[in-house]
């Protein structure tokens, strides 16, 4: 086989294409998060793409959107260490239990959204992160041992 023709034969992997509630997303087939065990209250929906918001003002925002199920998605907040609202040493042991290395692992902090009339909260769930393995591609929502963390962690 001549080099042009294994070149042909080996192309990039065609992009996911999805008619989300945010409008048409493209996901990178090589970039999706295997859940074993779904999310709380989704356990049946095992594969999630992370994705940008369309919007810059945003910011850090992202969204976990099912590849199973295009109506799901959840917004997400990747989780910074300097933000200083996990404990390190929860986040070690959620890492541990879960088996992951810590250099090989990210955190996204599940968003709610709720509007109360003019007034609209956002928080975020402390309690019950979503502890990624980068190395994988797998990801777990993991319930810390520690109680203090809310489940409404106001941003």
């Amino acid at each position: 086989m001549s080099q042009s023709s294994a070149a042909l034969t080996e192309s990039a992997p065609v992009p996911i294409v999805l008619q989300t509630r945010f409008g048409e997303m493209s996901v990178d087939p090589d970039a999706v998060l295997r859940l074993p065990r779904g999310l709380m209250g989704f356990a049946g929906l095992s594969d999630y793409a992370v994705a940008t918001l369309p919007a810059e003002r945003y910011g850090r925002f992202r969204i976990l959107q099912s590849l199973q199920s295009p109506d799901v998605s959840f917004v997400v907040l990747p989780y910074e260490p300097t933000d200083a609202l996990i404990a390190e040493q929860d986040l070690s042991q959620a890492f541990d239990s879960l088996g992951i290395t810590p250099g090989e692992a990210a955190t996204l902090l599940i968003v709610s959204i709720r509007k109360q009339g003019e007034h609209t909260s956002v928080s975020v769930n402390l309690r019950a992160p979503v502890v990624v393995d980068l190395k994988r591609r797998m990801a777990w929502q993991h319930v810390l041992a520690n109680p203090e963390y809310s489940v409404r962690h106001t941003l």
